[in-house]
């Protein structure tokens, strides 16, 4: 029921293909009120006089299902409650690019990621490209990759830190 007149609810993502996908998002419409969510990540809350919703992203891994639960806050001691933080972003720029670009980090501050942080760069086919790690750079500096060696096309910019994932879109030119 997604109606705006529950209190509880719960949705399954089935991802059947080889590869992920990240940052899918499912939205949820509650009764109005404070509300816990497990399985996902809470990017925006509307509100009116009757309804809460909730926008959540949730990462898909290939061949599994994702299940995000959604109560009122207090329903249930198992789920943790969301705190709003800054919302990490990753950006490229210049993008689309030409054998160099930089890959930005806002709202990952050097602390936080020390030896967590992850930036994996993954081809078209899913293949593994490159990955950076923290522990080697200051991710306020952001990370230039030199893609000379690579062929025109797009390729997924997977940011992970800790349990967090966010990801973005590069486009390769020549």
């Amino acid at each position: 029921d997604n109606t705006g007149k529950s209190t509880t609810n719960k949705a399954s993502l089935n991802n059947q293909f080889h590869f992920a996908f990240p940052a899918c998002k499912i939205r949820f419409v509650m009764s109005k009120g404070s509300y816990s969510v497990i399985g996902g990540i809470v990017e925006q809350l509307i509100e009116n006089d009757t309804v809460s919703v909730y926008d959540v992203r949730v990462d898909a891994p290939s061949a599994t299902t994702v299940e995000v639960s959604i109560n009122q806050a207090g329903t249930s001691t198992h789920l943790l409650q969301y705190n709003f933080p800054i919302k990490p972003l990753v950006t490229i720029s210049p993008n689309p690019f030409n054998a160099q670009t930089k890959i930005h980090l806002r709202g990952v501050s050097n602390s936080s990621a020390n030896e967590k942080l992850r930036i994996d760069i993954i081809g078209i086919d899913g293949k593994l490209v490159k990955t950076f790690y923290s522990v080697t750079q200051n991710p306020s500096e952001g990370f230039s990759w030199d893609a000379s060696a690579h062929k025109s096309g797009l390729y997924l910019i997977k940011v992970t830190l800790d349990e967090n994932t966010i990801s973005n879109k590069a486009f390769l030119i020549r």
